[in-house]
């Protein structure tokens, strides 16, 4: 049974933090490949080869540690979309490749754990908690995205970078999720340049 009252540990020893990421990687293979609501504490702690007790040492809940492998997860995507993002160079004769590029980015960031990020977008859903930590993560991307439009709006010919900045993030967004998570049968790369040439008209013919 969860138990929300239990008093967590903070390990400090080697043996405490090597059995706190046996249970996050536990936790990580069992909701991706089971889901966050078919997965139970006692199953994790037995994925982690750990007593249940030292579960509940170190997670109050499997919401506790779905909820921090979460916040791993989004810091392993930003890093990863801003050490690609420094190899994204704008070409004014070739404009499309820097979009090919962005959607590229944004794919390999959603190849980390792509069956964890389904579930996270299953569990928000009737998860506020899960919710306000995916519109947090979402907001930071529109952020650089934004910034991103505006370094470059002298050859873009759209006013109003805001709400471009959502535009182009939530089509680039609904693709990938259509690439990676659908039972879509059409190539990836026609829909990736299909919704580069799309976005590249809107933003700069």
């Amino acid at each position: 049974m969860e138990n929300a009252e239990r008093k967590v540990r903070i390990p400090k020893q080697k043996r405490g933090l090597k059995t706190k990421e046996q249970i996050i990687e536990a936790g990580l293979t069992l909701f991706s490949d089971r889901g966050f609501y078919k997965t139970n504490s006692k199953e994790i702690a037995a994925e982690a080869g750990v007593a249940i007790g030292s579960f509940y040492a170190y997670f109050k809940d499997k919401k506790t540690l779905f909820l921090e492998i979460m916040t791993k997860y989004f810091k392993m995507v930003a890093d990863t979309l801003k050490n690609s993002g420094t190899n994204n160079t704008f070409d004014i004769n070739n404009k499309q490749m820097f979009i090919h590029t962005l959607v590229r980015n944004i794919l390999s960031a959603h190849e980390i754990s792509p069956g964890f990020h389904r579930e996270i977008s299953i569990v928000m859903n009737s998860d506020p908690d899960i919710d306000r930590i995916v519109t947090e993560h979402e907001d930071r991307i529109l952020e650089n995205t934004l910034k991103t439009l505006k370094q470059y709006k002298d050859y873009i010919r759209v006013e109003d970078l805001e709400t471009a900045a959502v535009i182009v993030y939530r089509c680039i967004e609904e693709i990938v999720h259509t690439i990676k998570f659908s039972k879509s049968t059409t190539d990836e790369n026609r829909l990736v340049n299909e919704l580069v040439d799309m976005i590249s008209r809107y933003l700069f013919d």
